[in-house]
């Protein structure tokens, strides 16, 4: 309609109506992308704020869930050392039950929670770039960095606390009973002189163990930072 008034006025060389006209198409033009663009931050900022509620959801139950692992890992370290201590004294343990259990625990690696799902699902689809807050644009990606860590690290402290090879496995006998793992009586007994003969090796251990627990205390602090910047925002 607007185009063949245009063309009619063109021939007519009506230029002040075919400047009014131009203006039309422009205007019109103008109003359609400011539409587009308004509709388009309209359904980013949904976007966002739906992330937002689901990356605060996830990271409220990860910070307890590291908490409990670190605290495991740290109840690890500490047995390790001990046995390690009482084995470089030479002499045997004057108290046989606290030295069964800490030799229990030296054998753990807790397990620590996964890489939260909604931080996997905005790296994968580039999401982490639509955050509109560089704050916690920059925790969310510290997070993923320690997360990182800690992929390098377990395997290695995994691969070496595993290891049938290890004089522990030879110096101490564990129940058959896999139910009686997670308790003290899991140790049945064990040979004193091998287990002497491992104090480097479980010094090796401690040092993964501790190295594990660092990289979990990584994540525990981006977490937390990511949920007081999310808290802050909503005051």
């Amino acid at each position: 309609m607007i185009r063949r008034r245009l063309i009619e006025h063109f021939r007519r060389q009506e230029w002040t109506a075919v400047a009014i006209d131009f203006l039309i198409v422009v205007l019109g033009v103008f109003l359609g992308l400011q539409v587009s663009s308004w509709h388009e931050a309209r359904l980013s900022a949904k976007s966002e704020a739906a992330s937002l509620v689901r990356i605060q959801e996830e990271f409220e139950a990860l910070a307890p869930a590291l908490e409990r692992a670190i605290n495991s890992l740290e109840a690890t370290t500490r047995a390790t050392g001990e046995v390690v201590t009482v084995l470089r004294s030479g002499e045997r343990p004057a108290d046989e039950a606290a030295f069964r259990h800490q030799l229990w625990r030296t054998g753990f690696l807790s397990p620590v929670p996964p890489l939260a799902t909604i931080y996997t699902e905005l790296t994968s689809t580039g999401g982490l770039s639509g955050v509109s807050d560089p704050e916690l644009r920059g925790a969310l990606t510290r997070y993923g960095d320690a997360c990182a860590l800690f992929a390098q690290v377990q395997p290695h402290a995994k691969s070496a606390l595993l290891d049938p090879r290890a004089r522990y496995y030879r110096a101490v006998e564990w129940s058959v009973d896999p139910t009686a793992w997670d308790r003290d009586d899991a140790i049945v007994s064990y040979d004193w002189t091998e287990l002497r003969e491992a104090r480097s090796e479980l010094q090796v251990w401690q040092a993964y163990q501790e190295e594990v627990a660092s990289a979990a205390k990584l994540q525990l602090k981006e977490v937390r930072a990511v949920l007081a910047i999310l808290e802050g925002d909503r005051k």
